[in-house]
């Protein structure tokens, strides 16, 4: 009888993807999130993409997105199923050097494009995976229920009184 498989777990105890399960899940959702420089400052901007091959492709960019590729600059993307109530929670990270690039006629027409035009490509240098058991937890303290959050409220409060000092 063959040995279990050994999951490999990261220092929160996620499951770790592996690179096909990263690019997998990029093709289930389309909103995504992008980290980048602006002015120095670090700023997220949610963007649509589409997964072809080993590239991201963001079909209709912000300014802030095209500008750094236009730019060449390394940016962090991010994809999640935040919205998983049941299930399996995953996070997929990409780092990469963002490019300006013109979409061929077949990818325009297959996009139900006007025609060929630049679009903003993220080639994936750098993908991690991890994933996770979903499960929101509702209990009830003193007569009302709540979803979890009230630590975060306490730790928010914290921070207020702490400010008011």
């Amino acid at each position: 009888m063959g040995q279990p498989e050994r999951m490999e777990l990261d220092l929160d105890g996620m499951r770790t993807l592996s690179l096909d399960e990263c690019a997998e899940l990029l093709t289930t959702t389309r909103l995504g999130r992008v980290a980048l420089s602006e002015k120095a400052l670090p700023t997220i901007v949610a963007e649509a993409y589409a997964v072809r091959g080993s590239v991201i492709t963001f079909l209709a960019p912000c300014g802030l997105l095209a500008a750094a590729a236009r730019r060449g600059d390394i940016v962090c993307f991010e994809a999640d199923s935040a919205e998983a109530a049941e299930g399996e929670f995953w996070s997929v990270v990409v780092i990469g050097k963002l490019q300006l690039r013109r979409t061929s006629p077949d990818f325009a027409e297959q996009r139900h494009l006007d025609s060929a035009r630049d679009v903003v490509a993220l080639p994936m240098t750098v993908v991690t995976g991890h994933a996770a058991a979903a499960t929101i937890v509702h209990s009830t303290t003193e007569g009302r229920d709540h979803d979890g959050l009230d630590r975060v409220e306490a730790v928010l409060g914290l921070v207020e009184d702490d400010r008011a000092r």
